[in-house]
């Protein structure tokens, strides 16, 4: 049997002697509670045999970016012989140790990503918003200024900041799109002047539809102020209508 020494935590302590069916652990970023879980499932994988410990997170990909990678790595650190989380390599495959269930509309989008032809990167590629908002870049500043007035407004209108720990708790924590590191917009999706927004989309079409009665009612304002001019003998008669053309002649 493999044998490690490894230096625990107080939040690692807290687990192990839990008694309890559910154990919650509380705590912020950084406060350990990923690496102790991590120092758990290994001493109890070494301790008790004929038991399987499941991870679970949202998606695959988002577990094999935390908690799986984490666990690789601490056995590394440990000297735990490879050959030895090889099978846990062949336990996650065959579904068994890791939860490996993906939802079909996570299938299909990674299906699209691997199919789409390879263009040039982006300074301004956005990470894809959840189910019923719209993400949509913020100016902040331009020329080195910046537009107080503009963010002001834009956050009176429904928007909200989205936060790098927002990405990652929705993604996974390997993603690249550019954050500020310091300074007022610090740990927000942003860069060059710009940062990340985030909204309802009920509220972005409660938006659209307002301006779109401003204009609709400034249009019915100038109509009625040309029908005040028209003359008896020369009617004006509006009518709005947009036709398309292609070219080339009539076929016989």
């Amino acid at each position: 049997m493999t044998q490690v020494t490894i230096d625990t935590t107080n939040v690692f302590h807290k687990a192990y002697k839990s008694s309890t069916r559910i154990t919650c652990l509380q705590g912020g970023t950084r406060s350990s509670k990923t690496y102790s879980l991590c120092q758990l499932f290994i001493v109890k994988a070494l301790r008790e045999t004929g038991k399987v410990f499941t991870i679970c997170r949202k998606t695959l990909p988002a577990l094999k970016g935390t908690a799986y990678r984490d666990i690789i790595n601490l056995l590394k650190e440990l000297g735990v012989p490879p050959e030895e989380y090889d099978e846990i390599r062949e336990v996650k495959e065959e579904n068994y140790g890791i939860n490996k269930k993906v939802s079909r509309e996570s299938e299909l989008k990674s299906k699209d990503i691997r199919s789409k032809p390879w263009t040039p990167p982006s300074s301004l590629d956005a990470p894809p918003p959840p189910n019923g908002f719209c993400h949509r870049w913020l100016r902040e500043s331009t020329q080195g200024y910046e537009d107080t007035g503009n963010m002001s407004k834009k956050l009176r209108e429904g928007w909200e900041f989205v936060k790098s720990s927002t990405i990652d708790s929705e993604l996974g924590k390997g993603h690249n799109f550019p954050f500020y590191v310091d300074g007022k917009y610090k740990g927000l999706i942003g860069i060059g002047g710009l940062v990340l927004g985030r909204i309802p989309l009920d509220i972005l079409q409660q938006r659209a539809e307002y301006f779109k009665k401003i204009t609709q009612d400034r249009m019915n304002a100038v109509d009625r102020d040309l029908m005040k001019e028209q003359h008896p003998d020369m009617p004006i008669n509006i009518e709005r209508q947009s036709n398309v053309t292609f070219g080339g002649g009539r076929k016989k």
